[in-house]
């Protein structure tokens, strides 16, 4: 289980939606900053599901996020995932206020 100490390690945290994909490229429009220093935009790789581990997040366009990052990479395993009730839950508490 996903605990907000996780969520709160993390260099980087933001609320994002998908602009566009090209390729294996994701551009996210940051709509909310929770930690760290965001540009407005950012560009990540898309994850292959294919030959996934299922640890990534595959973007779909269009959809809202929740993103966390280390060293400039995105954290998966459940800290990077779609912007749902339970996801936002535990954001919230990592970032409070």
């Amino acid at each position: 289980m996903l605990e907000p100490a996780t969520v709160a390690a993390q260099e980087q945290a933001f609320a994002a939606t998908v602009l566009q994909i090209q390729g294996d490229t994701v551009v996210l429009d940051v709509t909310e900053r929770f930690g760290g220093d965001v540009a407005d935009r950012v560009e990540v790789a898309q994850v292959d599901a294919m030959t996934s581990d299922f640890s990534g997040v595959p973007f779909g366009a269009g959809q809202s996020y929740l993103v966390g990052a280390v060293d400039g990479t995105i954290t998966g395993c459940g800290v990077t995932g779609a912007d749902s009730a339970e996801l936002r839950a535990i954001y919230d508490a990592a970032f409070p206020g």
